[in-house]
Parts: C-alpha cells; structure tokens; sequence
C-alpha cells in the first residue's frame, strides 16, 4: 500500500492516525514538527502527506504549500481542529488549506473510518494507493 507521513505535534491523535492507517495495511511514518517532515520529505519516499495546521514550529498551510509546489504529484491532506493555545481559530483554516490546492481536509476530532477513507480517497485521486510513486 502507500507511504504516508503524518505530520502531527499531538502525540495521542499522531498514533491513533497511525493505527487506522497501518490496520489498512500502509507504512506511516510520525513527524512532530515541520522541520522533522522537510528532514524525512527530502531524504525518503512518501505517498501522502496528513499535515496538521496548527505546528509548534511553523505553521502547516506554509508546509502543505511548499509540498503542493515542490512535489505537486505528492497527495496532501490538511487536518486540523481549529484551536491554538486554547484560542479559538476561525475554522475556515481548512478552507484556506483548499485554496492552497490540497486533496482533502479532515476536521478534528477525527472519526477514523472517515479518515482512512478521506486519506485513501486523496491517494486514489493521485494514482498512488498501491504502489510508491517517488522520491522526494
């Protein structure tokens, strides 16, 4: 199957993504922040990127956008559920992520049987749910 990296700083929703998409028989890789995923984009293969919007070290709209212009073929999913030191952020931060050209957006909390079908749904779309396609 793929080859997905989740970039997530939330460490219980990390591995609870990773579950459901190794249960469907993926290879998921963990990154907590944006400049861990730039590290493990350039120097592996991946066939989708979950991206959370809301980074300790950057923000993930910016990360989605350098994906979505340096590897268009990659497919990218913008998470996110709209808090940020406990401030209320406008939801609309996933429609802005869709302006950006990502493939789906997936509001948190998640339901995961919605997740794994939203992430499979973005690689199909993409060519990429059985097989690796490139190296980043």
């Amino acid at each position: 199957m793929a080859r997905i990296l989740v970039l997530d700083d939330d460490k219980l929703f990390g591995a609870l993504m990773r579950r459901a998409l190794e249960q469907r028989g993926h290879d998921v890789v963990i990154a907590e922040t944006a400049a861990a995923a730039r590290e493990l984009i350039t120097g592996s293969e991946f066939d989708a990127l979950v991206c959370d919007i809301i980074l300790p070290d950057d923000s993930g709209l910016h990360v989605l956008r350098n994906v979505r212009e340096s590897h268009p073929a990659l497919a990218t999913i913008a998470i996110s559920g709209g808090k940020s030191g406990g401030k209320s952020v406008p939801l609309d931060v996933l429609n802005l992520a869709q302006t950006i050209g990502v493939d789906a957006i997936v509001k948190k909390p998640i339901e995961l049987t919605n997740f794994v079908t939203t992430v499979e749904g973005a690689l199909a779309r993409k060519g990429a749910s059985t097989k690796q396609v490139r190296s980043l």
